[in-house]
């Protein structure tokens, strides 16, 4: 079965994409949610899914309050968890 700490490491370097820092905090409750599908490809497909979203909805998050002060973007902030 799949380990979260099986993962290979990217090249940033030759990367001109966006290029977030995934916390280790926020692999383990996707991992958790994922073993409810059934079978491995489904449930290494939701972990994944899961560790991007948390992570985008945590840079967006980030963003839109420097961009747009602290009480404006509170409906944005309801969907990270």
């Amino acid at each position: 079965m799949f380990q979260p700490n099986q993962l290979q490491p990217f090249n940033f370097h030759n990367s001109y994409r966006l290029q977030l820092t995934i916390d280790e905090a926020d692999l383990e409750i996707p991992w958790r949610k994922a073993q409810h599908h059934s079978n491995p490809i489904s449930r290494y497909n939701a972990y994944l899914n899961g560790v991007c979203l948390k992570t985008f909805l945590n840079w967006l998050s980030e963003w839109l309050a420097e961009e747009l002060g602290s009480g404006e973007w509170y409906c944005i902030s309801n969907w990270r968890d």
